[in-house]
């Protein structure tokens, strides 16, 4: 599900998205998004923090308060305060993304988070039916693995790309950099997750 308030922004993305296979739904309404959600159960939001009626925190804060767990991932053009980013990690979002974003980032966290794989690294660990916590940290982990997987495919695709040439050297690096960023954030929930694991393990 998209919620983007600028007509073309939410076209463009909701487009790209259902050439590469996805049901979208899209909004530029607040209030709509969180009626389409209730009615429609989507399995990823990609929610903008500026839109009409109400904004992005609001929509995020009822979906919680409503113990709605759907997978939200904040675009966003505006810087936040420490409390702020503080505030959005407590209500479970799964990445905030600032804008402009590269559509083939989006593509692949859709990848990662709407069909994801199984991860099976002990079968004494992996029993979702048993053990819904432990089963909640290695989807979790296999979702991290995911976006690093196709944050790396992405940029070696972009890089084969016959016009590729065209990009400069200082944007190949910042395109390199944006892509290690990505995978030492990921690697960190990486870690997080297998902690909790060897907690709740025992």
């Amino acid at each position: 599900m998209i919620v983007e308030d600028e007509p073309d922004s939410r076209s463009i993305l909701s487009a790209f998205m259902e050439r590469r296979g996805y049901e979208v739904l899209s909004t530029g309404s607040g209030r709509r998004a969180l009626a389409l959600i209730k009615e429609q159960h989507p399995d990823l939001v990609f929610l903008d923090m500026t839109i009409d009626e109400l904004d992005g925190m609001h929509v995020l804060r009822t979906l919680r308060a409503d113990k709605n767990a759907t997978p939200v991932v904040l675009l966003t053009g505006q810087l936040f305060s420490p409390g702020e980013r503080a505030e959005i990690s407590a209500l479970g979002v799964t990445d905030l993304l600032e804008k402009p974003v590269p559509l083939s980032r989006l593509a692949a966290m859709a990848q990662a988070l709407v069909v994801p794989g199984p991860v099976c690294l002990s079968n004494d660990f992996h029993q979702p039916d048993k053990d819904p916590v432990r089963a909640r940290d290695w989807h979790k982990i296999n979702n991290a693995l995911g976006l690093i997987r196709n944050s790396c495919e992405s940029f070696v695709a972009d890089m084969e790309l016959k016009d590729s040439a065209g990009l400069s050297a200082a944007g190949k690096e910042a395109r390199a950099l944006g892509i290690m960023r990505d995978v030492i954030v990921n690697v960190d929930r990486i870690v997080v997750h297998l902690e909790a694991l060897r907690d709740t393990h025992g």
